[in-house]
């Protein structure tokens, strides 16, 4: 009998998300707060939905305009653009749609249904190990904690590369799969930055990294007072490519290095002060919840926080790290999250509240954006108009400025 009744919430909640997806949203909630796998799905498809209506301002003004590129191409004029990148996903789903002529905003619906999906079956994983998550509180803060709702955080390359590393390496990490490999090459072909992450995969053989606390202490610290002429000689010296190096140096000596804060408001400058400012509680949270006999992942999640910190004179370079091992730390701390331990227990409640106050102030940042999206169309609209709903050339160019900004940025 409840089988009948679960396929029958469940087909009327699908029914209801085929012709009016937002009004189906607090049906899909509440089966995700009774741990219903198919309600992630369908979360995780109704925010690609969001991901289509975003517009497209930024990188992704950008990304828009190498899709009209690729339009005009053939498949030999397209591997000779891609050639001279280091990034081959995007440009390939990129040719693809404009190759069977459909809009570019589809690919906004990949990128974040997969994101929310990927993030999903973490968090699954991680109720099915962990039995401290029968508890409906702690349950709760962990959604909020690892599932963020946002309007675009994963249509961007390095975002969702994250992702794709983060669940490709909870793969190999914590469940011991091979496959996750896979994941982790494709966030590589995605973002080329992230090979640099690829030794700290097998980190769990270092037992050096065994850290104790005053040690990590001791390293943040250090990180505040190291030298970024000393990391730009070393990366002088890799044995890479000219073309790639002149690459790196704009993060790490060049304009992307500092120089792009003076370009910047005093407003977004807090913004970016507030962000790093609940990413520290969450490492003052894994610092004070402390055991280096844990477990042989605690060495995983110890090389990402070493190799954030080498990188911390580097501003642009440290806030995408930063956010790299904040995903990774929170991960590991719910994995083996303790319900009998008073203090993992206050933490996971101050966690859920920096949680919430992020996506506030992820919501600010976007305020310009959303003025001049077309989210209210999920008001009114079916999920298959979602679907080809496209910002087109005229839109663009009334709305958007080629260096990604908006017309009336004020």
């Amino acid at each position: 009998m409840n089988r009948i009744l679960l396929k029958k919430h469940t087909l009327i909640t699908a029914a209801i998300f085929v012709v009016m997806p937002l009004y189906s949203l607090p049906l899909i909630l509440r089966a995700v707060l009774c741990k219903k796998e198919w309600a992630f799905f369908m979360f995780s498809l109704f925010m690609g939905l969001v991901g289509i209506l975003w517009p497209p301002t930024g990188d992704l003004y950008r990304y828009t305009d190498n899709y009209y590129m690729y339009k005009d191409c053939n498949w030999n004029n397209f591997i000779d653009i891609i050639q001279f990148k280091f990034d081959y996903v995007l440009p390939f789903l990129s040719y693809v749609l404009a190759r069977l002529n459909l809009p570019f905003d589809l690919s906004r619906f990949f990128f974040n249904f997969l994101g929310y999906y990927f993030l999903s079956r973490i968090m699954i994983s991680i109720c099915k190990h962990n039995p401290s998550f029968n508890d409906k509180k702690s349950y709760l803060y962990a959604l909020i904690i690892l599932i963020p709702l946002s309007f675009s955080t994963y249509l961007f390359r390095y975002s969702f590369s994250t992702i794709l590393f983060v669940y490709g390496s909870y793969l190999i990490n914590y469940e011991f799969r091979k496959n996750g490999y896979l994941f982790v090459a494709l966030a590589c072909l995605n973002h080329f930055s992230y090979v640099v992450f690829l030794p700290l995969l097998f980190a769990t053989k270092l037992n050096f990294l065994r850290f104790n606390k005053m040690t990590i202490i001791m390293m943040f610290i250090v990180s505040f007072m190291l030298s970024g002429n000393i990391l730009v000689s070393i990366l002088d010296k890799l044995p890479i490519s000219d073309q790639l190096l002149f690459h790196l140096m704009n993060y790490f000596d060049g304009y992307w290095s500092q120089e792009y804060l003076n370009d910047h408001s005093l407003k977004y400058k807090i913004m970016t002060f507030l962000f790093s400012f609940l990413t520290y509680i969450y490492y003052w949270g894994y610092i004070a919840t402390y055991d280096k006999k844990a477990n042989r992942q605690l060495l995983y999640v110890n090389s990402f926080i070493l190799f954030t910190l080498i990188v911390a004179p580097f501003s642009v370079v440290y806030e995408r790290f930063l956010g790299v091992s904040l995903l990774i730390m929170k991960v590991h701390y719910l994995y083996y999250y303790d319900s009998a331990n008073c203090k993992m227990v206050n933490f996971l409640r101050l966690f859920a509240f920096c949680a919430m106050f992020a996506t506030l102030l992820n919501w600010w940042s976007v305020r310009r954006e959303l003025s001049i999206s077309e989210e209210s169309c999920l008001l009114y609209s079916t999920s298959v108009q979602i679907l080809f709903h496209s910002y087109d050339k005229n839109w663009i160019n009334d709305n958007i400025m080629d260096d990604g900004n908006l017309v009336n940025n004020n």
